[in-house]
């Protein structure tokens, strides 16, 4: 059996499962981290953290205040998380600020905004634990796909139809809501024509010419029809009036020999509806005996087809649901039938405007009865709204628009179990002459002969599966567009909000801390300047007093106190530039992590709670290196793996190589050059069965 593991991703796994193979967060990061918590000020910021963290009178609602110190004038002096009127990351403070451990194990050590940022890029490329890493990125990749689908479907929805858009109903149903307004009704009568109607073939439709061709398609009389019809075409008992057609001339008809780009020799049109009309009136002698081979032969069950020409009237051939027919018309569908019963002549031109001459009803006019003519043509147009109506067959059609079998039931034939049969009267041709109002039921068993159908041990009433409408839900089916534009526009206010193209959601946008994407080693250089700044001006002794002092309190109350203190010193610089600089640095680094954990938020993902050594997840990253691949976006899976992987390490090159591969075999297979080169993943020699055969 072939293999789905490539040589290249045996070796990237061999490094990845020993946690081998991804780097550390970006030197740059690291170093500007470390240039900040070096200042004077952090280092009498984290003495005074680090000394109240490890007292007996500690408590979290005082430590949560020490990590909040400045947050509402200039976080970035206490090392805390900016708050209003500064700024607001509820989702920052949710993490940062209960750290009960003992109660909520979802939370990091907080000591400061500064290494909260080293926390969560380390946390996002695992600590060292390439399961943790493998579990938390194959779970973004999952919610960036299923998020972004819904993204650009919102997005195309506002162009995809173009002005094509009616209602929710004919999208839905495919248009044959449009068709008819009573779709079960038409698919009973449907399913009663069988096979009469060519879906191949409507430019024919309820044309004599198509229906030669029909019997001749189905009977396989090539070239001809039954011999009933020939001799009624041929007017071998001079029972009519009219010219009898010759052999060649009924072969035109059976052919479609008419005049084309690709038949130059063939009659005119104007011959062939010639033609036509003569073998319409030898339709309406065909009766008794030789209508009943030809209902037969198209599987016909319709009651009340008393000559071949009523397979052209759709009076006769759609008795439960003429009335329901309806055509295209710019301003919405009309009905092709008035209440009357009559057809809608005023419909005419609008069949002519749709089927231009010589497929318009006009010209049939002159073949069949106008009215027929009308009603036929309308009804043409209205099939060929049906996208891809040309490769079902019309009782593929009718069971697609509800199942009904079209079995008899007959109480002297034996059924399998699941056999469904109509409470119907058979047709001399077979099948069930279905109504609206039939009864079906189907075998709970297998059936015996002689089996009543009220037998509940063997019979169980059926509903049909069929197809549904948007009725009884005015507030869909009263759209005007498949997708309103203030439902795309709400929906991308509150979802599309990526840097990606139409808001999608990057991998960077979740977890771009891992790899610095959002540049927060300069913002923090820029911090470090202007605290040193602060520093050298004398600007921070009162700050740096209190930060002191709480490192030598001997109670709650004077932690508190001092935290007061040094809250009234950061107020006291409010006017000084730096103060604006350094709020600036802060805001920005804490909008991008307060995104990221927006995000995870929304994909159910809690970094600080992923399992260790866990390799289920490495394994299943390494298979999906051959999706990732071409996913080469910018921000994309494929870049950040190449950005977090170590591209010194064997293993790190082997995932690089990975995604290049899976690159090629998508080129290779467009052009169908694609081999196989993966290993066998079962063993070469299969192990013996280790179960006893029972006989």
């Amino acid at each position: 059996m072939m293999g789905i593991i490539t040589p290249l991703q045996i070796i990237a796994a061999n490094g990845l499962l020993g946690n081998q193979g991804l780097k550390t967060l970006p030197a740059a990061l690291i170093s500007a981290i470390n240039q900040y918590n070096s200042t004077t000020l952090m280092q009498n910021f984290f003495a005074a953290v680090n000394y109240y963290k490890a007292q007996s009178f500690f408590t979290e609602s005082t430590f949560d205040q020490l990590m909040s110190m400045g947050s509402t004038d200039c976080p970035a002096l206490g090392n805390s998380i900016p708050e209003s009127p500064v700024g607001s990351y509820p989702n920052l403070l949710a993490e940062y600020l209960t750290i009960n451990t003992v109660t909520d194990d979802s939370t990091v050590d907080p000591s400061g905004f500064s290494n909260l940022i080293e926390q969560t890029g380390s946390a996002y490329l695992g600590n060292g634990d390439v399961g943790k890493f493998a579990q938390g990125f194959l779970a973004v990749q999952g919610y960036i796909n299923t998020v972004n689908s819904f993204i650009n479907s919102v997005d195309n929805s506002q162009t995809y139809l173009g002005p094509t858009f009616t209602t929710m109903s004919a999208l839905t149903t495919n248009n044959i809501s449009r068709v008819t307004t009573n779709i079960p009704r038409f698919a009973v009568d449907l399913r009663n024509t069988g096979r009469l109607i060519n879906t191949k073939n409507l430019d024919l439709f309820g044309t004599p010419a198509g229906l030669l061709q029909q019997i001749s398609n189905v009977s396989g009389t090539t070239g001809t029809s039954l011999p009933g019809v020939v001799n009624r075409l041929r007017n071998l008992n001079n029972s009519s009036a009219r010219r009898p057609l010759n052999d060649s001339e009924i072969r035109n008809l059976v052919n479609d020999n008419r005049v084309k780009l690709f038949n130059p020799t063939g009659i005119s049109s104007q011959e062939f509806d010639q033609l036509q009309k003569i073998a319409y009136q030898a339709m309406t002698e065909v009766e008794g005996q030789d209508l009943l081979d030809i209902l037969s032969i198209l599987d016909v069950s319709t009651p009340n087809i008393n000559t071949m020409a009523d397979l052209l009237d759709l009076k006769k051939i759609f008795p439960n649901s003429y009335t329901t027919l309806q055509m295209p018309t710019a301003s919405g569908p009309m009905p092709i039938y008035l209440s009357n019963g009559s057809v809608d002549q005023t419909l005419a031109p609008i069949v002519n405007a749709i089927l231009p001459a010589p497929s318009g009803c006009d010209e049939l006019g002159k073949i069949i009865p106008p009215d027929q003519a009308v009603a036929n043509k309308a009804f043409q147009s209205g099939l060929q709204q049906i996208t891809n109506i040309p490769q079902i067959a019309a009782p593929d059609l009718a069971v697609a628009m509800s199942d009904t079998p079209r079995t008899a039931w007959d109480s002297t034939v034996p059924y399998l179990a699941n056999n469904t049969v109509a409470l119907a009267v058979p047709a001399p041709s077979g099948p069930a002459q279905l109504t609206p109002s039939t009864v079906y039921y189907r075998a709970q068993q297998d059936v015996p002969a002689g089996t009543n159908i009220t037998d509940t041990n063997y019979w169980q009433p059926y509903t049909p599966r069929g197809m549904n409408t948007m009725a009884g839900l005015p507030l869909i089916e009263s759209l005007t567009s498949a997708v309103p534009a203030a439902v795309a526009s709400n929906f991308n206010s509150q979802n599309a909000t990526g840097s990606g193209p139409n808001g999608t959601i990057t991998v960077c946008d979740v977890i771009g801390t891992a790899v610095d994407h959002w540049d927060f080693a300069s913002r923090l250089v820029t911090a470090t300047a202007s605290v040193d700044a602060l520093q050298t001006a004398g600007s921070l002794t009162t700050l740096n007093n209190a930060y002191i002092a709480i490192a030598s309190a001997v109670n709650d109350a004077a932690v508190l106190t001092q935290i007061s203190n040094a809250n009234a010193a950061i107020s006291a610089l409010s006017a000084d530039a730096n103060v604006a600089i350094l709020n600036t640095a802060w805001n920005y680094i804490a909008n991008y992590l307060n995104r990221e954990k927006g995000y995870q938020n929304q994909a159910g993902l809690e970094y600080f709670q992923l399992v260790p050594n866990e390799k289920v997840s490495v394994y299943a990253l390494v298979q999906s290196l051959s999706q990732l691949g071409p996913q080469c976006q910018a921000c994309g899976p494929n870049q950040f793996l190449q950005e977090v992987v170590d591209d010194t390490s064997l293993t790190g090159q082997a995932v690089i190589g990975s995604l290049r591969e899976s690159q090629n075999q998508a080129q290779l297979a467009s052009s169908n050059l694609l081999v196989n080169t993966t290993p066998d993943m079962l063993p070469e020699v299969t192990p013996p069965c280790a179960v006893t055969p029972v006989t």
